[in-house]
């Protein structure tokens, strides 16, 4: 004797002593569901029970539950969805969906002006990777001409102004005027220096910081010589000095 599958009727699952509200007992509907593979519907309307059956997806991304009921000795098959959408409303739902049968699928028509031949295609194509590669070029084209445009601008004037501010003294000193006529000198010779590359600007900042120290305390000729590393580092020369301890 064929063993029976549970039913669900009037919104109630009846399996042996388990009885499960579906309405209102969701979680314990749930966790049957995980469990079971089928079970017999009874729908609350005049339409036919059917079984609903749960199968694994394609895609291997969970199951599915779908119903099944023969109508005039053809079996019919809809889509219930996941375990969640197991509800009454939704049972119910595909109860109808069954007695009506599934439309075939309508075959796509092919006409003269719809269809693309096979040379047509690779033709399009090719126009497109030739239009694509002239677009590459010229965007390599334009990065190239920034990278050579590329200049670091450094207000050396207002940076000057703030050296001698920081050194205290008046404008008539003999030694603000020494050190207005050094920066003076340097800044003449940074323009030609920093159109061919890229200077390190980290390192001129630091002999620049040597040379303030070296003003501050009245040493001009120290002054002096940080500033020529500066500049040959703007230059892209090598520094004539490994560290600012040498030139004392």
């Amino acid at each position: 004797m064929a063993q029976q599958i549970p039913s669900v009727a009037d919104g109630v699952l009846s399996e042996g002593e388990t009885s499960i509200a579906i309405a209102t007992d969701k979680e314990r509907w749930q966790q049957w569901l995980e469990g079971v593979q089928s079970f017999r519907y009874v729908p609350d309307s005049e339409e036919a029970p059917y079984t609903a059956r749960k199968e694994k997806s394609k895609k291997a991304d969970g199951d599915y539950w779908y119903a099944y009921r023969k109508v005039q000795g053809k079996l019919h098959k809809r889509y219930i969805g996941r375990a969640s959408d197991l509800t009454v409303a939704r049972l119910e739902e595909v109860a109808s969906l069954l007695s009506v049968p599934a439309e075939p699928r309508a075959k796509p028509e092919v006409t003269e002006q719809a269809s693309v031949t096979q040379s047509d295609e690779v033709a399009r194509l090719q126009n497109e990777l030739g239009r694509l590669q002239n677009d590459n070029q010229q965007l390599q084209n334009e990065l190239h001409n920034k990278q050579q445009k590329a200049i670091v601008h450094i207000d050396y004037q207002a940076a000057r102004d703030r050296i001698l501010a920081s050194l205290k003294l008046g404008k008539q000193a003999p030694k603000y005027k020494a050190s207005k006529a050094l920066l003076d000198q340097f800044i003449a010779e940074l323009p030609a220096s920093t159109s061919t590359s890229t200077p390190d600007t980290e390192r001129i900042v630091e002999w620049i910081d040597y040379a303030i120290e070296d003003l501050k305390l009245g040493d001009v000729q120290n002054g002096l010589r940080s500033l020529l590393q500066a500049l040959a580092v703007a230059k892209g020369e090598r520094e004539t000095t490994p560290n600012h301890q040498e030139t004392k």
